[in-house]
């Protein structure tokens, strides 16, 4: 290999996240509600008054769930989807991940001592697909990539740590 090759998260790991997130607050939502209407029938004395503590209350928290959904959901985790990136070298691995905080990790071949790739249930449609390269102190982790992305960082990185093993650099 004698080029860099990048990846990056596939946009399948962001839409799976994005429906789970949003039936997740559907049902807290749909809950809240439910929760208001048996208030109501449990204490009716409580609701004598147009705006009622219980109704302040709840409607207070579904709007804090809709306005975290928007904000994490819709803006928060597609913008940190994005900055998800990997590339791998004719000598180590880079990693560039973050959205407030950027992170960039490095790592040589000669240091790794395995990898693994961690599949989720349905990830061929969700991207939920980790490569975890582990090595001397250290841990690097390439998220939500696609089903073939992810297949083929962990060839190439194996072929790395074997031509290094071969070689008599790294041991």
């Amino acid at each position: 290999m004698n080029d860099i090759k990048n990846f990056s998260s596939d946009k399948n790991g962001y839409s799976f996240l994005l429906v789970f997130i949003t039936i997740a607050t559907a049902a807290v939502i749909i809950l809240l509600n439910y929760l208001l209407q048996k208030l109501e029938i449990m204490y009716p004395q409580l609701f004598l008054r147009e705006r009622a503590l219980p109704e302040i209350i709840i409607y207070s928290a579904i709007g804090v769930f809709a306005a975290a959904y928007i904000i994490f959901a819709l803006i928060f985790l597609r913008i940190w989807q994005k900055t998800l990136s990997y590339a791998l070298t004719p000598d180590c691995i880079i990693s560039d991940t973050g959205f407030f905080i950027r992170t960039r990790q490095i790592m040589k071949y000669s240091s790794v001592q395995y990898v693994s790739l961690v599949s989720m249930p349905f990830s061929r449609i969700s991207s939920f697909n980790f490569v975890i390269v582990s090595a001397l102190g250290g841990r690097l982790i390439m998220m939500f990539l696609s089903d073939s992305d992810a297949k083929t960082v962990v060839e190439l990185i194996q072929t790395h740590i074997g031509s290094y093993r071969e070689s008599g650099d790294g041991k």
